[in-house]
């Protein structure tokens, strides 16, 4: 049995890598899927937009259905208001929280926006800030990474790993009870072992491109 977790795609997002996932699930083999979290950006636009738009993306999952794989889908912030009965969505298995048993080890999947503040007590705000950084990046296409470099000054990257930090942290105290954490939501991929507990964060297909291979009951961390 060889399972896969990602998170943080963000189809429909301008700087979205999804077409180097949809590569890696054309070239790999996998029993089953597990997407912790923000396959798509409902911040951007609307699923029926970001699936016309992103018809090939989509083919690729559907094809992986068509053969068997089973798809399992635990919510994030950026699709939380997914529409469950979509005709792609409607026979996946959807959640908030996700927990497994794999050789008496208990593997508890979950975002992790739960964890996150500024999320939970200024979702408004979050939303907002995301749509005007999408309309930069829709703008100024060729300046993305010049862009990115002058948005992430010194202290904005400070506070960032802090606020990372502060989410593991609460996560993990939250957490006691299994032996495997997986989460996504900060787009920090990492793979630790603190307190008895195996950490995962599976990272994201914006800034990186990175994923979870489980495998005999082994976890793996890669990014490409």
């Amino acid at each position: 049995m060889k399972r896969l977790f990602i998170s943080d795609v963000h189809v429909g997002k301008a700087d979205s890598k999804y077409a180097d996932l949809a590569m890696l699930l054309h070239n790999e083999q996998f029993d089953e899927i597990y997407i912790i979290g923000d396959l798509v950006d409902l911040w951007v636009d609307s699923l029926k937009d970001i699936k016309k738009r992103n018809a090939l993306f989509f083919s690729v999952f559907q094809s992986l259905k068509d053969k068997g794989v089973k798809i399992h889908y635990v919510l994030g912030n950026h699709d939380l208001n997914l529409d469950v009965n979509d005709v792609f969505f409607k026979d996946l298995s959807i959640n908030l929280t996700y927990t497994i048993e794999l050789e008496n080890k208990k593997v508890r999947l979950i975002h992790g926006h739960q964890y996150d503040f500024l999320i939970m007590d200024f979702f408004p705000l979050s939303k907002i800030a995301a749509f005007l950084y999408n309309l930069i990046l829709k703008i100024f296409k060729k300046e993305v990474n010049s862009l990115k470099v002058s948005l992430a000054a010194k202290q904005a990257e400070k506070a960032y790993h802090s606020l990372v930090d502060e989410i593991e942290k609460h996560a993990l105290a939250d957490n006691k009870d299994c032996n495997v954490l997986l989460m996504g939501h900060t787009h920090a991929p990492k793979q630790i072992v603190t307190n008895g507990i195996l950490y995962l964060n599976c990272g994201d297909w914006v800034s990186h491109k990175s994923y979870v291979i489980e495998e005999n009951s082994q976890f793996t961390l890669y990014n490409i």
